[in-house]
């Protein structure tokens, strides 16, 4: 396994994840709620809401198609760009986390019981970055069939609908 900017995204957030689920504190305080935001200026929400999930089936979700997509991209990013490559991942990564928030941000600032949770925000971001670079790759699902990107992104986002029904309070 090679140990790139993505695997080491998902190690970091997996663990966090992970950590968060036995101790709900932790969950409490990295989760996104745009009332604390605004009214209590816990700005770090904004960003720490993508380092922990709601239950093991959006974590492993989130993480596989970060997986699959994010090794895409980096390859993407070495082949269109002359160096940084990592920095430029890291910068799409973390400024989809934030602005994913954005509208939630001044729809629910006064809403104290608005929470999410989850990297669906980056990871959407990394699925329609593979997919601007290469939109007619094919993509095998499980290795025989063959899906495309434009069915792939379509079960993401259907998964995290689903995760939304799932985790209850939070959202995905």
């Amino acid at each position: 396994m090679q140990l790139d900017i993505n695997t080491i995204l998902i190690i970091i957030i997996s663990a966090i994840s992970i950590f968060a689920f036995s101790r709900p504190e932790i969950l409490d305080k990295l989760k996104f709620n745009a009332w604390q935001v605004v009214h209590r200026k816990e700005y770090h929400r904004i960003l720490s809401y993508g380092l922990v999930h709601g239950s093991w089936m959006h974590l492993l979700i989130n993480m596989f198609v970060l997986w699959s997509f994010g090794r895409a991209v980096l390859y993407y990013f070495d082949m269109a760009f002359d160096g940084g490559t990592v920095i430029r991942y890291l910068i799409l990564f973390v400024s989809a986390i934030g602005v994913s928030t954005l509208s939630t941000l001044n729809k629910e600032k006064n809403n104290p019981h608005y929470n999410a949770v989850g990297a669906s925000g980056a990871v959407s971001a990394v699925v329609f970055t593979s997919i601007l670079f290469n939109p007619y790759n094919p993509i095998l699902l499980f290795g025989i069939i063959d899906s495309g990107h434009y069915f792939r992104s379509a079960v993401h986002h259907l998964f995290k609908i689903y995760g939304r029904e799932k985790c209850g309070q939070y959202r995905t």
